[in-house]
């Protein structure tokens, strides 16, 4: 029963890891699609730019230069936390993911260790059962015994 129990336990936490990794799997996707779409936005800009540029009438080199500085300086205050993020998340992330599995191993490990113990114990109650029997049998062989001897 105890052993069943554990057995379901342990399909349990594999059911849930499974499902963790699935979802990771489905926001991964979106997560890309999510940054695509932002690429895409911006290289719009880009273009709208280039187009409002060739038509305007050609004005003096700084200014143009200011309008792409003008239009790279969200896409770089964008940029620098993403990557100062990616930079401070991704140790945390590989940490994380190597916090679990030891966590996940160590639950194994006390599993394994549960099971043993279960088994030794089982093993004990056989050997006691076993014992028991084997008085009883001797005893009850010996008063037979006994009994007959005296008639």
């Amino acid at each position: 029963m105890l052993l069943l129990l554990l057995l379901l336990l342990l399909l349990l936490l594999l059911l849930l890891l499974l499902l963790l990794l699935l979802l990771l799997l489905l926001l991964l996707p979106l997560l890309l699609l999510l940054l695509l779409l932002l690429l895409l936005l911006l290289l719009l800009q880009l273009l709208l730019v280039q187009l409002l540029l060739v038509l305007l009438p050609p004005p003096p080199p700084p200014p143009r230069l200011l309008l792409l500085l003008l239009l790279l300086l969200p896409l770089l205050l964008l940029l620098l936390p993403l990557l100062l993020l990616l930079l401070l998340l991704l140790p945390l992330l590989l940490l994380l993911l190597l916090l679990l599995l030891l966590l996940l191993l160590l639950l194994l490990l006390l599993l394994l260790l549960l099971l043993l113990l279960l088994l030794l114990l089982l093993l004990l109650q056989l050997l006691l059962l076993l014992l028991l029997l084997l008085l009883l049998l001797l005893l009850h062989h010996h008063h037979h015994h006994h009994h007959h001897h005296s008639q």
